[in-house]
């Protein structure tokens, strides 16, 4: 034995000897169990993320264990739960043995209500189909002491050798020896251990799959035959069920997940691997709830729909991704987790009836609409049907009518993805400042720790400069000490930074994005990937969006421009909606007024809160001409001051062009009331409601009304964020050395970048009304349906138009079908006037007052 290994070894067996065991556990019999998971936890946080080892709370254990007792009764004719001696269940990621232990437990009181003594008996009966995997040799060992001790309080004959506990690695080839053993003799225990274990995955039938996998993504290589199939019996492989043969692209990547794998695995093992003998069974997990929404998983979404009876779905933390702590069961885990049970019962083809249910609160609150949750309660509401839809609620309204965004405007990209902080910054001399530090670095191996290498950003890779760039193709070993010129790009919502336009630093730069940033360019984000927060639908800017631009947590850009000027515009739609309206002509800026007046505004997102679980924004596009008029004057107000003046600009509608004249027309004027101190660098807001002012260290702005202080986009305080990235510490991705160098103190320039945002966000919040006001109204007037446009030809939007193409010859162009190459002349077409009749869009109202409905700014006197 190595003597280092046995020095460590012997210093482990001291400190562990001196525990008090005895008196531990008189008190807590269980409390080994407790001392591994706290022991993983504390001892390598880093490692836990990793391996995706997350153990589940028991309370949460048991609710779901008494659920799928229902679903076997209820669904299967399984009259004893999982007492039924038809029943064969298996843990394949069983981890420290929480599942199985509840599973003897229920078993065991559920007998014992006929009486004390079936309990031992019940346990007895049920040993032999009870089957657990686990690759980790700690917590294996772990869930042979908790199931021992779970016996043991049975007062059952039962031993721990009457239960089927593996140490195997579930996703393994079950025609290979496993590698996990490869330097055992063939007659090793536990080699005939993982021989047994192969035997069960070829052969077992089982009832139950039931558990909770580990989630990891980029596990690619990891998922064994289910990844990768079986090349020695000519097995392909599983996972093929959950794609689409290559209709689904670079989404599918998603699926290279280990909790993806394990769903295969058991889906394959309760419903197709003893077809036509058996197609009865039950998979229930608990698991991160990307493939309840996400595009990359529709070919999983059809496959249950299609294999499946029913399915039900308990989203645990519907305020998605990092949800608050105590809204969390798992508390350490940031994800949005769910609990899914789908059971297969019989011959029946009919797609799977599915039905979700939301629970809100505290996690105290959550477990107690968890404790009265059965298969058939009341608080379930039906999924969307389309075999390929999100496993979120049906539309209850006319939401599904709507026309999505992402049809209204079809070319849609993410925005810039740098994989690097160091890159943005709040002002000019701080980049260039990071950028002679890493130029000057000598030593190579310190210059790859400060550049933050990664797959396809590395300082010895030559790379393709940006569009437009005068830069060769080079590496940032090649780099010069002058940075290149700073621009100023969309960051975060109403947060305008600083970014180096340097492919060489930025991983994901969107390219197409870069060669489409032209004079009225209009960028309308939107939250495409998540779940919505408070704030409006979509944004608005001039500039070059980050992919986290609406709320920090990814989303999509629908440009209004092609690269070449021509509209990212659905083909015909435009025409169809002058033909509608009356008009000569609607502009794809008259489209974009009216979808930002409709749908940016909280009112929208707090009135189709439930509609928008499922990704996507649609749009009520109303076919009442005055509306749609009232509508673009409105809409042109948002995009203006969205885009810090910089775009719909009409000075003589109130909407003079220029940051500073945002501010100039915001009334009562927001001053600058006194200076923050000269060596301040305050990091956090002091809100005074009575004075209406804003405070930061010794310096005060106002009047900054509550609706302006507490303005949210996605949930996530506008003004908070944006003084955090200029005062807090380092965002947690900060990775190197150079995001440390920034400002120490004020800088004179964020005073006036302030006093834009708060005019800016005063803007929004005074048309806001207006918003809400209109939004009804357009509700209650006919709407252009998604039947309509598809009967007009409109819709679908063909795949060509989903992409950046070059704009026509100006000698074909074809009314209806710009920017879109080698078409035939679409069915929308002009509605020519009859005689000498002329026909233009009706006059906008005037609005000279400032009542509800009314959103023309006062003008400075």
């Amino acid at each position: 034995m190595d003597a280092e290994f046995a020095r460590r070894l012997n210093t482990l067996v001291q400190v562990v000897d001196a525990v008090d065991w005895k008196s531990i556990t008189k008190q807590r019999p269980d409390a080994h169990v407790y001392l591994y998971e706290d022991f993983l936890e504390e001892y390598d946080p880093e490692l836990r993320r990793r391996s995706g080892t997350y153990y589940t709370p028991p309370r949460l254990v048991r609710m779901m264990v008494r659920f799928t007792d229902a679903v076997l009764r209820t669904r299967l004719d399984c009259a004893e739960g999982f007492a039924d001696g038809q029943v064969t269940v298996i843990d394949p990621a069983m981890g420290t043995g929480t599942f199985l232990s509840e599973i003897i437990d229920t078993v065991a009181e559920q007998r014992a209500r006929r009486g004390q003594g079936f309990r031992g008996e019940a346990v007895e009966q049920l040993a032999g189909r009870l089957i657990g995997f686990e690759r980790q040799m700690a917590a294996y060992a772990v869930a042979q002491m908790r199931i021992t001790q779970t016996l043991r309080e049975q007062d059952t004959r039962t031993r721990l050798d009457d239960l089927r506990l593996h140490l195997a690695d579930t996703l393994a080839d079950p025609y290979e020896r496993s590698s996990l053993f490869a330097f055992l003799p063939a007659d090793d225990a536990l080699v005939e251990n993982s021989r047994q274990a192969d035997w069960i995955k070829r052969e077992q039938q089982v009832t139950v799959v039931i558990g909770n996998p580990p989630d990891r993504e980029r596990a690619e290589g990891e998922g064994g035959w289910v990844e990768a199939g079986s090349e020695k019996e000519g097995i392909a492989p599983l996972l093929d069920a959950f794609r689409l043969r290559g209709r689904n692209g670079t989404q599918e990547n998603k699926l290279k997940n280990l909790y993806v794998y394990f769903w295969r695995w058991a889906t394959y093992k309760v419903f197709d691997q003893h077809r036509p003998e058996s197609h009865r069974g039950i998979v229930a997990f608990i698991s991160t709830a990307g493939f309840l929404s996400g595009p990359g998983f529709r070919g999983m979404r059809e496959y249950l729909r299609r294999t499946c009876s029913e399915g039900w779905i308990i989203d645990l933390s519907p305020e998605g991704i990092r949800p608050p702590v105590r809204t969390r069961l798992f508390p350490g885990v940031q994800q949005q987790l769910m609990i899914a049970v789908f059971v297969r019962s019989g011959g029946d083809e009919k797609p799977a009836g599915i039905r979700y249910v939301a629970l809100e609160g505290t996690g105290e609150e959550k477990y107690a609409q968890l404790e009265g949750l059965t298969p058939d309660s009341a608080q379930w509401r039906p999924v969307r049907s389309d075999a390929q839809a999100p496993f979120t609620p049906a539309a209850e309204g006319d939401w599904d009518t709507y026309p999505a965004l992402g049809d209204l405007l079809p070319w849609a990209l993410p925005g810039v993805l740098p994989k690097r902080t160091w890159v943005y910054a709040t002002d000019n001399d701080t980049l260039r400042a990071r950028w002679r530090r890493l130029t000057a670095e000598q030593n190579v191996e310190e210059k790859r720790a400060l550049f933050r290498e990664t797959h396809s950003r590395t300082v010895d890779r030559q790379v393709h400069p940006l569009p437009g760039s005068a830069l060769p193709k080079q590496s940032m070993m090649d780099s010069s000490s002058a940075c290149p010129e700073p621009v100023l790009v969309a960051y975060r919502a109403f947060d305008r930074q600083w970014l180096i336009p340097d492919n060489r630093v930025l991983d994901r730069s969107s390219p197409e994005l870069w060669e489409s940033q032209i004079p009225d360019q209009i960028r309308i984000v939107e939250q495409h990937s998540k779940k919505f927060g408070p704030g409006p639908a979509v944004l608005f800017s001039a500039l070059l969006p980050d992919l986290d631009h609406f709320d920090g947590r990814g989303g999509r850009v629908l440009s209004l421009l092609q690269k070449d000027g021509t509209p990212n515009v659905a083909p015909g739609l435009l025409q169809h909606l002058a033909n509608s309206f009356g008009y000569r002509n609607v502009s794809a800026e008259d489209l974009a007024a009216y979808i930002a007046a409709v749908i940016a505004h909280p009112d929208f997102t707090s009135r189709f809160g439930d509609e928008l679980t499922t990704r996507g924004v649609r749009v009520p596009l109303t076919g009442d001409a005055a509306l749609w008029s009232e509508a673009l004057s409105i809409g042109r107000t948002v995009i203006w001051a969205s885009t810090f003046g910089e775009r719909c600009v009409d000075p003589q509608d109130g909407r003079p062009g220029g940051a500073d004249q945002i501010w100039e027309t915001a009334l009562p004027t927001i001053t600058y009331r006194k200076q923050v101190g000269r060596h301040e660098l305050p990091e956090r807001f002091l809100y005074d409601s009575d004075r209406l002012e804003l405070r930061l260290g010794s310096g005060v702005f106002g009047p900054v009304t509550p609706g302006v202080r507490g303005y949210q986009v996605g949930g996530q305080n506008v003004l908070d964020g944006w003084l955090r990235r200029r005062s807090g510490p380092p965002s947690s991705k900060a990775s190197s050395e150079l995001d440390r160098i920034r400002p120490d103190q004020w800088l004179p320039a964020w005073s006036e970048e302030l006093q834009h945002v708060l005019a800016v966000l005063w803007h929004l919040v005074e048309v806001q009304p207006a918003q809400s006001l209109l939004l009804d109204r357009v509700l209650a007037s006919p709407l252009i349906s998604v039947e309509e446009l598809l009967r007009r030809g409109v819709l679908p939007v063909p795949e060509i138009a989903r992409r950046s193409a070059p704009g026509p010859s100006r000698d074909q162009t074809i009314p209806g079908t710009e920017g879109i190459e080698l078409r035939e002349p679409h069915a929308v077409r002009p509605i020519t006037p009859q005689g000498d009749a002329s026909v233009e869009a009706p006059t906008p109202r005037p609005h000279g007052s400032r009542e509800p409905g009314s959103n023309r700014p006062y003008r400075k006197r």
